[in-house]
This record gives C-alpha cells, sequence and structure tokens, in this order.
C-alpha cells in the first residue's frame, strides 16, 4: 500500500508487480510508465478473492494483453481505480481478464482514459 512504482519494464510479463497467492489486496498505489514484453503492463495478477482498489495506472504499456492489467483467478474486485492512457498492442488496453468464469469477478466504479 501507498507505493509508486515507475518507470518499471519486465521482458516478459508484469512491468510493475507479479502477484500470486489468495486473498491479495492491492491499495492506494500508483503505477507510472510501467511495461512488459508480453502481458500486464503494471502488473498480473494469478490469484483468487483478491480486491484491487484506489490505485492509480498511468502510461502503461503491454506488448500483447492487457496494458495495465491481465488477471488470471476467481473473484477478483476491481473497484475506485483511475486507468489512463495505457495500451496493449492486442487485448485490453487497460485489463485484460483470462477466465472462463464470465463471473470471475467485478468491476465497479472506475475510471477509464484514453486506454487503447
Amino acid at each position: 500500500m501507498n507505493n509508486i512504482i515507475m518507470n518499471a519494464h519486465a521482458t516478459d510479463n508484469a512491468g510493475g508487480a507479479y502477484i500470486t497467492g489468495e486473498s491479495t489486496l492491492l491499495k492506494d498505489n500508483k503505477f507510472v510508465n510501467t511495461s512488459s514484453g508480453q502481458v500486464g503492463g503494471a502488473i498480473q495478477l494469478k490469484t483468487n478473492n483478491s480486491i484491487i482498489m484506489n490505485n492509480e495506472f498511468t502510461s502503461s504499456f503491454a506488448n500483447t494483453s492487457g496494458g495495465v492489467a491481465y488477471f488470471e483467478g476467481e473473484n477478483i474486485t476491481i473497484t475506485h481505480n483511475n486507468f489512463t492512457n495505457n495500451h496493449a498492442n492486442n487485448l485490453g488496453g487497460a485489463i485484460r481478464w483470462n477466465s472462463g468464469n464470465e463471473s470471475a469477478g467485478k468491476v465497479t466504479e472506475n475510471r477509464f482514459e484514453d486506454n487503447y
């Protein structure tokens, strides 16, 4: 909580943070100008029962999917975050959710601006 991750790059996945496990809380952080060579320009989350809230994601890039985030898991809540000026070359300028379950989580009360 309350971290600033800036100008971070990964050649493979998760430019800012790679998170695994159960019941993760990612709250009150800033990710600025992060990138990855594959998925999750800022974060890759492989977890269930997690909350992503009150974060700012600005100018993140993923070469394939999830300019900001690449999620694999269920019961994930994404709420009250700002996603601004993020990009992916393939899928999900801001978020790519890789789950076969349509009710894998919920995205509520976020701000998405200039993501492509």
